[in-house]
């Protein structure tokens, strides 16, 4: 009988990509047996369309810095690549498409837990995958029960940073290098995309 793999997609800004990106994605195999974890950086967040940020290039370079060539984890470029706003259930779709029969798991963090119900075409993601949060099963809120139904919460603490802290503490001259995944800091001084 053939394996299903089971596969977390995790999206988002990385902007930039953070301990606590990698270590809820490193939780997340472990905990739910995930075969893979794609990150996929998104190209015009549509939640965050106001907001200026790094060049998708630079984006891409501290996400593979940091992943440093770990076997489970790797990259997309699909939302990068595509023209315009992607919406989560398009890159689902899209993922579906590449992994034909594989349960897909979309993984994120507990402020964007409590989004989804506002996201584009939200009612449709339970039948494209399940969901992985960071926090705990009392941080849902007023939640639709597709919601609460899909979601799997991992156990354990996880580092509790923020890209847009960082990006401050940076802009105020501080040291974050404790914050970053190997790699990431020195793109970040080259690059210097937060000054």
């Amino acid at each position: 009988m053939k394996k299903i793999l089971r596969i977390g997609i995790f999206g988002g800004s990385f902007d930039p990509v953070h301990i606590g990106h990698i270590g809820l994605a490193r939780a997340a195999k472990l905990q739910y047996k995930l075969d893979k974890v794609i990150f996929v950086p998104a190209k015009y967040p549509p939640h965050k369309i106001s907001k200026r940020l790094s060049s998708p290039a630079v984006r891409l370079k501290m996400l593979r810095a940091a992943l440093n060539n770990t076997a489970a984890f790797s990259v997309s470029r699909f939302e990068l690549v595509r023209s315009g706003t992607t919406y989560t259930y398009q890159t689902l779709k899209h993922f579906k498409k590449v992994y034909p029969g594989a349960e897909l798991f979309f993984l994120l963090g507990k402020d964007s837990l409590l989004d989804v119900k506002n996201w584009k075409n939200a009612g449709l993601l339970p039948r494209l995958c399940g969901f992985i949060a960071a926090g705990r099963a009392g941080a849902f809120g007023h939640a639709p029960a597709w919601l609460t139904a899909n979601t799997e919460f991992i156990s354990g603490k996880l580092p509790t940073v923020s890209s847009s802290g960082i990006r401050k503490d940076i802009s105020l001259g501080k040291s974050v290098s404790r914050l970053l995944p190997r790699g990431v800091a020195g793109l970040i001084k080259k690059y210097a995309p937060y000054r």
